[in-house]
C-alpha cells in the first residue's frame, strides 16, 4: 500500500512541475515576442509560433485550477496577439525591402538605357 501512494504522490509531483516548466516557458514566449521581437524575421516568427503551439499542447495535458487557467489563457491570448502582428508587419516589411530592390533595379535599368539621362 506504501509504494502505491508513493507512486501517486511521484505521478502528481511529476505532472505539477511539467505544468510549472509549461507555465515558465510560455511566460518567457510572451515576454520575448513582447520585449525582443521588434527584428524577427518571417523565419523567427514561425519558429516563435511552432514554440507557442508547443507550449500550448503541454498545457492542454495538465490539470489546472480555474485562477492558472485564467492566467494561461490570458498568456495565450497575449501571444497570439503578438504572434499576429509581428509575422504580418515582418510580411510587410518584407514585401517593401523587395519593392525597394526592384525599385532599385528598375532605375539601374533605366540608367543603362538611357545614359543617365532620365
Amino acid at each position: 500500500m506504501g509504494a502505491c501512494a508513493l507512486m501517486c504522490c511521484l505521478m502528481l509531483l511529476g505532472s505539477c512541475s511539467a505544468k510549472q516548466s509549461a507555465m515558465r516557458q510560455l511566460s518567457h514566449l510572451n515576454n520575448e515576442l513582447k520585449y525582443e521581437s521588434e527584428d524577427y524575421t518571417l523565419s523567427d516568427w514561425n519558429n516563435a509560433l511552432g514554440e507557442f503551439k508547443q507550449v500550448v499542447g503541454k498545457l492542454e495535458q495538465c490539470k489546472m485550477s480555474g485562477s492558472e487557467r485564467a492566467e494561461v489563457r490570458r498568456m495565450e491570448g497575449e501571444c497570439v496577439g503578438y504572434l499576429v502582428k509581428g509575422a504580418g508587419l515582418s510580411a510587410v516589411r518584407t514585401v517593401f525591402s523587395i519593392g525597394n530592390e526592384v525599385k532599385a533595379g528598375i532605375e539601374g535599368l533605366l540608367d543603362a538605357i538611357t545614359g543617365g539621362r532620365r
